[in-house]
């Protein structure tokens, strides 16, 4: 079964234009609906967002790492959890362990995240303290866990003035070696939002026709103008991020942006309630931290495929366009936790094809090499967000209508990733694709990076996916029926509905993977998402056959939910 974000406002200044609003719902619409957190960063500390001086332990050698008292610390290269290295820190007695060099780019008064991968086998508890500027307070512990790699993620608020570091310190005594994979200090804004308590639980009730509660929660009027994400595996429709329009005696009213939706009665449903007005969504110019903030989640896809996005608001100068980096896996690829980036290790798009990320400094272009996602204009008004998705999250695509001062005239845009359809020559690893604007160009107004381009032989050419060796290729997304020239029977000026049946003609997009066959593994088959090509010539922003289906642009057509889109 489908699930859609159908059309949530987010209105915006100038000053903000909603980037980071359109982040913060997709991450945590996705989170409700069963994605694992697995990164999240900002931008204050540049390219690489992690504070801690080789955090991911790749360094040649322990130079940034101070042994305590009578430990002793080395590299090496099992176990390892996450890239070639580890910290191994051998304790003989109390008072042994290890302290990091002084930390980067720290600010006062600030409160950050500390994330530790560590695998402690040793029989005691060692604490975690971090000096904040005027010397070390403990703030948690690695317990036991019997040298299965853990993840434990503290937080601390720094104080004016000082240097700060990390220290982890066996006060017990114990005698053996604790493994440390990663070590990253970072400030939250996706799960680990330091001004949202968003609110969650397991225990949703819907009820017909636009209402929602919750036993463990009750509204307040504070809530109105809030975001409730909603997943709903039983029924067509229900599953969403909704404004909270009023409240009253506990239970929230949704504004579900249509003229024919209605919400079906239904009880234990996964949910959050977010606040917009805490999303990391600055101008260029601004916070940088917030500019560049991002996060990294993983698929309830038997695949476990792997999607990143991180912010990168064009600035401090105009052009004030807003950017959003996006790679992605197949699979459980390995990454590395102090910047998201996979490694080499397995297949990604960032294997062959796409650069790392870079943080934008100036007015120039940063994202050579890399897949972007164009989220609208700098003139204030409202953008129109469409998120469609499976049960399993087996693919995420999204639209993003911007209809900037009330009139959609300048930067729609979209892009499509996960596990696309398999068929007898394309399983596994090769079903899966990442659809988006290549780099950063301009097409004009009312462009997408996925739309038909006037080129015969292809509806988008922006595509990677993964061939038979493991490696990345270049793919487009194939069209047919529709011609370009005059002579052509069906043309996009010309095409029109079925004569008899009136019913709309749509296409299944194929992706054809290497289709210049440089690289040996051309290959083609149908995607099966639910995402098609109709004719271009159709009304913008409309439902057709029964509302079934959507137009939004350009021949870019989704399937829906039966019920209408507001104009």
């Amino acid at each position: 079964m489908k699930h859609w974000i159908r059309d949530l406002q987010i209105n915006f200044a100038t000053a903000t234009r909603g980037q980071g609003q359109i982040d913060y719902v997709m991450y945590h619409f996705l989170r409700t609906a069963g994605w694992e957190w697995i990164w999240e960063c900002d931008g204050y500390a540049g390219d690489s967002p992690n504070r801690v001086p080789d955090g991911n332990m790749e360094d040649a050698g322990t130079g940034s790492w101070t042994p305590l008292a009578g430990a002793s610390v080395a590299k090496v290269t099992t176990p390892v959890r996450s890239g070639e290295q580890a910290l191994q820190v051998s304790s003989t007695g109390a008072g042994d362990g290890v302290a990091s060099s002084v930390l980067t780019a720290m600010q006062d008064s600030t409160t950050y995240r500390l994330a530790i991968w560590a695998a402690n086998d040793t029989g005691e508890t060692w604490d975690v303290d971090v000096d904040l500027g005027a010397g070390y307070v403990s703030i948690g512990s690695i317990p036991d866990n019997g040298g299965v790699w853990t993840l434990y993620v503290f937080s601390f608020t720094t104080v004016v003035g000082g240097t700060r570091q990390v220290r982890i310190v066996d006060t017990l005594g114990a005698t053996g070696d604790l493994y440390v994979s990663d070590i990253y200090v970072f400030k939250g804004y996706f799960e680990y939002n330091e001004v949202d308590a968003w609110e969650s639980g397991s225990d949703g009730e819907t009820a017909n026709p636009d209402q929602f509660s919750s036993p463990s929660y009750l509204f307040v009027g504070g809530d109105v103008g809030k975001v409730i994400c909603i997943w709903d595996t039983q029924n067509l429709g229900n599953s969403g991020a909704y404004r909270i329009s009023s409240v009253l005696g506990g239970v929230a009213t949704l504004d579900l942006r249509s003229g024919s939706a209605s919400l079906v009665s239904q009880t234990g449903l996964s949910w959050r309630m977010i606040d917009l007005t805490a999303a990391p969504d600055n101008a260029p110019g601004g916070r940088t931290d917030e500019r560049g903030a991002g996060f990294g989640l993983q698929s309830p896809h038997p695949s476990g495929h792997r999607l990143f996005i991180r912010q990168a608001q064009y600035g401090p100068t105009s052009p004030y366009l807003d950017i959003i980096g996006i790679w992605g896996a197949p699979g459980p690829t390995d990454f590395d936790f102090s910047t998201g980036a996979f490694y080499k290790s397995g297949p990604s798009s960032q294997h062959d094809k796409q650069s790392t990320y870079v943080l934008p400094t100036n007015a120039t272009n940063p994202w050579t090499g890399m897949h972007v996602f164009i989220t609208g204009a700098e003139t204030a008004g409202t953008r129109r967000l469409f998120l469609m998705t499976d049960d399993d999250g087996s693919f995420v695509t999204v639209v993003v209508w911007d209809q900037t001062g009330g009139s959609s005239t300048y930067s729609h845009d979209t892009f499509i990733v996960g596990h696309l359809g398999e068929d007898l020559l394309h399983t596994g690893d090769q079903a899966w694709g990442l659809f988006a604007r290549w780099q950063y160009f301009y097409n004009g107004a009312y462009q997408l990076g996925i739309s038909f381009d006037g080129n015969a032989a292809r509806f988008s050419p922006n595509g990677v996916v993964i061939g038979a060796d493991g490696l990345t290729k270049d793919a487009l997304l194939a069209q047919l029926a529709y011609g370009t020239g005059s002579f052509d029977v069906l043309t996009q000026t010309n095409a029109g509905p079925n004569r008899w049946s009136g019913d709309e003609w749509v296409h299944k997009l194929i992706i054809a993977r290497d289709p210049s066959g440089n690289e040996g593994a051309a290959s083609e088959r149908d995607s099966d998402i639910g995402v098609y090509q109709g004719r271009q010539n159709m009304v913008n922003l409309t439902t057709f056959d029964s509302d079934n289906y959507l137009h939004f642009i350009k021949g870019l057509v989704w399937e829906w939910s039966g019920e209408s889109v507001l104009p």
